[in-house]
């Protein structure tokens, strides 16, 4: 599962620290009024930071490093009009900033001077994105019930990174703003007690980010991706998603199925020139999908259930599969659950068959094994038990891949563990 011959680099990732912190503020409204009967206020705060060390050549060390900053903001509030439905609305910020460095030094002559490098990203980037949205979910008739919403986003980026015209490194600033609404509708239908039809349109919307636009990193291991004027070019993205499946939650069968259909337009994709240089495009493509999960309930707690997810896609702008689409693969297990003893035991396989659709940008990435990515099964096992004040108190231990499976999820670029065991414990108050 190695990757192409003389394809990579000694790389490694040293630290990969990533935090998140929040703090909620949520409850009901003290008086009936007009705005809401139900408010939730969110704050939040995320650090990731990264070092890198890559020997590129014998007399050629890159060390860099960046740091990326995140607040947020999430206000919610909800709304029950009765027999006009429940209205739910609010709005959401969040704040980026990113520092980062990077240079070269040589391992075999210690006391040459460092050589300043383009960082993975630019220093001192900023970028920030708000919306507003709104969603309605009403019963149109005492079997048709819908759920509505809309939704409007603003997002800037700004940064000065560092362009090479006429073999010139030059720092150049630039600011972009991008905005958009979207909408979405869904319908559920009760065709019996125990079965729903169900189905909807769905868009959406991802506006180029930092990374997007100005990202100086190595990918497919033995090529580089330099910040490039063309990159500020593209557009966001748009998509178009159609639904239908059925819900069924009978007495001891509950089951869901879906079909989807994905038109996605001016997808940001990376491409490469004749010359090797790298730059960034929007494309077109269709993708679409089945997915299913079922549960079976047997006797004395026990129960059958598994999923299954198939997903297909091609680029049609250059008329070829869709990068990193994941192979066709499920689960099917055996599970019990003891209300009285508070405790669960599962057992479950999942199953992945192989994938040999690559595009071409995967066929050159040490990550993709050649001619293929294999496919695999693992046997795994899970057991825990609830106690304490209200059941606040969880214990539970974990057995993966018990038959000590060897294989590489798509795209990962590196192995899947082997026999492992985890062991858990939480508290709740």
């Amino acid at each position: 599962l190695g990757p192409p011959t003389n394809s990579a680099r000694p790389t490694f990732f040293d630290p990969q620290q990533r935090d998140f912190a929040y703090i909620r503020w949520q409850g009901t409204a003290y008086d009936e009024n007009l705005l809401y009967d139900a408010f939730s206020f969110t704050t939040s705060y995320s650090l990731t930071r990264e070092g890198l060390r890559e020997l590129r050549a014998p007399t050629q060390l890159d060390l860099g490093r960046f740091r990326d900053d995140m607040f947020g903001m999430q206000l919610t509030l909800a709304k029950d009009w009765c027999d006009f439905g429940a209205l739910t609305y609010g709005a959401d910020y969040y704040y980026d900033d990113v520092d980062a460095s990077k240079y070269r030094t040589n391992p075999q002559n210690p006391a040459q001077v460092p050589t300043v490098r383009q960082p993975q990203f630019p220093d001192n980037a900023v970028a920030d994105r708000v919306g507003v949205f709104v969603s309605w979910d009403v019963d149109l008739t005492s079997r048709l019930h819908a759920n509505a919403g809309v939704r409007y986003e603003n997002s800037n980026v700004q940064a000065t990174p560092t362009f090479t015209i006429n073999n010139v490194d030059q720092d150049i600033f630039f600011e972009r703003t991008y905005q958009d609404w979207i909408g979405s509708i869904g319908l559920s239908y009760e065709l019996t007690q125990e079965l729903r039809l169900v189905g909807g349109v769905y868009e959406g919307y991802r506006a180029p980010t930092v990374d997007d636009l100005t990202a100086a990193k190595t990918f497919l291991q033995n090529a580089q991706s330099s910040p490039n004027l063309g990159s500020l070019a593209v557009q966001p993205e748009h998509s178009l998603t159609y639904e239908v499946g059925f819900k069924a939650n009978g007495e001891r069968l509950r089951f869901q199925v879906d079909q989807w259909w994905m038109q996605l337009d001016d997808y940001i994709s990376r491409s490469q020139d004749g010359a090797g240089n790298v730059f960034l495009g929007n494309h077109d493509a269709d993708l679409y999908g089945t997915e299913f999960a079922g549960e079976y309930l047997l006797h004395d707690g026990w129960a059958v259930y598994g999923n299954f997810w198939h997903t297909y896609g091609r680029d049609n702008t250059v008329n070829e599969p869709f990068t990193r689409i994941p192979p066709t693969q499920g689960i099917v297990g055996l599970r019990w659950r003891d209300v009285c003893r508070r405790s669960y035991f599962d057992i479950y396989t999942w199953l992945v068959r192989n994938q040999d659709r690559y595009s071409s940008l995967n066929l050159s990435d040490s990550r993709f094994p050649v001619g293929g990515t294999p496919g695999y099964g693992t046997l795994n096992l899970r057991v825990g038990k609830s106690f304490g004040r209200c059941d606040n108190q969880q214990l539970s231990l974990a057995f993966e891949n018990i038959t000590d499976k060897y294989y590489r999820v798509l795209g990962s670029g590196v192995d899947g563990p082997g026999l492992n065991a985890t062991i858990g414990y939480q508290i709740k108050w």
